[in-house]
């Protein structure tokens, strides 16, 4: 089964692509950053916001090492003011330290455990021996704080240069503390884990702390992930978009007008004009458009000056071939009568299609002689019926009292006489014939519709084109020649309107001629 293709504007396709690439972008810049595929939460940590968090780490050490332990869950409880987190700290076990009780989750106490294993790993890579801590070294494992500018750099939360003759810091072996960021819990919140370098946390070889940073947002108030950039982003990409739309907007207006243009060439309607103002190839294009509409124009209407010339020629030799045929009729015997009686019927048929083909001339050159004017459509189609002599075929009307629409009376009447007679040749016996009208806020359409075989699907579409006949039409009994829905397609362009075709239902063929109503042009 075929899914149904989705149709967008080609200015949202544009824009589309344009936000696409954007994205794509990102996206590759963001793991080229990384050098990582796929998105984590540890990402978040990188560039200010890691910087953020390990100047408070260091500042936290300071003040916890210059504190007694009584007084830890004070300290946090202060670091913690206008922040929407909670500061927790647990040994490198997960025993609680200070700050308030808190349950840990299964995920806490996994990546607790982790972090023990690192630290181990790293003491053996670098054949560190594990020593008790001495009695009369301080918390934090360097310069003690107030020692000039060892204590200005706490307090403005860079981290201390190490001690002279102190063992290595494992904490310190990159730039940074060790940081690890999970979502965990029920309900779930966001856990920040960052190495905390104290000692004497209730472990004898002085395993340092763990400071958990807990939040119910991402954000975290701004300490672990600040929006301000992607806001910052977001604002690019909306001037971008409302830097691109104009351009946009210009490029797809330009398409739709050459589209118009190129719809209404294809009608036969060559009085187009597009507009040029910035030099580039669209208005290039759009003169080219131009240029050949006025060539088609000329071509079209020397083709049917032509045919309206030698239309006009030929009648003075029919009609004399005529009278000497009904001359030759009255001298003939009743052999030579048959014979006279054939050629008469030719000669007929040539004077018809002479006819068809001088009406069909003067249709297309009186298209841009006279303005439209106010003209009453129902008298005027009920004078064509009666003038057409229908006959015994059956006509439903179904039109107003007074109807004024814009156009010429002889144009109009015209395109009216050759639906009907086409009707009343092809579908009269087929059922009656109806005539209705149809009015919405800007149109009037005249219908005339028949009960008749119709046409083929594949055909409706070319109805209107000058010598073109359906393969059922195509008999002498039939009669035509291909022009009279050319013909009225033609009037009504004279007239400002339009030929609409389409088949009845369950057979038939409905012509409708579609005008303007006659109060635009009044009010106009």
């Amino acid at each position: 089964m075929n899914m149904p293709r989705l149709k967008l504007p080609l200015y949202v396709q544009l824009l589309g692509w344009f936000f696409l690439n954007l994205l794509l972008l990102m996206t590759g810049l963001s793991y080229f950053a990384r050098g990582e595929l796929g998105l984590s939460l540890n990402a978040l940590l990188d560039g200010a916001a890691g910087g953020q968090i390990d100047g408070l780490v260091w500042k936290l050490a300071g003040e916890l090492a210059a504190e007694e332990r009584k007084n830890w869950d004070k300290v946090l409880q202060q670091v913690t003011t206008n922040r929407e987190v909670q500061l927790v700290l647990v040994n490198a076990s997960g025993v609680h330290v200070a700050g308030p009780p808190t349950v840990l989750p299964p995920k806490i106490l996994e990546q607790l455990a982790e972090l023990r294993r690192q630290r181990q790993a790293d003491r053996r890579a670098e054949g560190e021996r594990p020593r008790p801590p001495p009695q009369d070294e301080p918390l934090l494992e360097g310069p003690p704080p107030g020692e000039g500018d060892d204590a200005s750099g706490l307090q403005e939360g860079r981290p201390p240069p190490p001690r002279r003759g102190a063992p290595p810091n494992p904490w310190q072996r990159r730039r940074g503390a060790p940081k690890v960021m999970v979502s965990a819990g029920e309900p779930p919140r966001y856990w920040l884990l960052v190495g905390l370098p104290l000692r004497e946390l209730g472990h004898r070889e002085g395993s340092p702390g763990v400071l958990l940073v807990i939040s119910k947002t991402i954000s975290g108030g701004g300490l672990l992930f600040d929006p301000t950039p992607w806001w910052v982003l977001a604002g690019a990409v909306v001037f971008s978009a409302v830097f691109w739309v104009p351009f946009v907007v210009r490029i797809t207006r330009s398409v739709g007008d050459m589209n118009r243009a190129a719809r209404r060439i294809a009608e036969g309607q060559f009085d187009v004009e597009l507009q040029t103002r910035w030099g580039d190839e669209l208005d290039h294009l759009a003169v080219s458009i131009n240029h050949l509409a006025v060539q088609l124009n000329r071509f079209v209407t020397g083709q049917k000056r032509f045919l309206g010339d030698v239309s006009h020629e030929l009648c003075t030799p029919l009609a004399r071939m005529e009278m000497a045929l009904g001359i030759l009729e009255q001298r003939a015997d009743a052999r030579q009568s048959e014979y006279v009686q054939d050629v008469r019927e030719e000669v007929r048929v040539m004077s018809d299609l002479v006819n068809e083909l001088l009406e069909f001339s003067k249709a297309g050159l009186a298209e841009k002689r006279r303005d439209p004017i106010p003209v009453e459509l129902c008298a005027l189609v009920r004078r064509v019926a009666d003038r057409e002599g229908i006959g015994d075929v059956q006509l439903h009307w179904r039109l107003p009292d007074a109807l004024m629409v814009q156009g010429q009376p002889d144009l109009i009447a015209r395109a009216v006489g050759n639906v009907l007679r086409n009707a009343v040749r092809y579908a009269g016996g087929s059922g009656p014939i109806t005539v209705s009208v149809e009015v919405t806020s800007s149109t009037v359409t005249l219908w005339i519709c028949d009960r008749g075989p119709g046409v083929p699907p594949e055909a409706l579409a070319r109805l209107g084109e000058a010598f073109f006949r359906p393969e059922l039409a195509r008999t002498r009994e039939g009669g035509g020649f291909g022009l009279g829905l050319a013909i009225v397609k033609t009037c009504m362009a004279a007239c400002g309107g339009r030929m609409e075709l389409r088949l009845g239902s369950p057979t038939g063929l409905e012509v409708g001629l579609q005008f303007l109503p006659a109060y635009r042009n009044q009010r106009n």
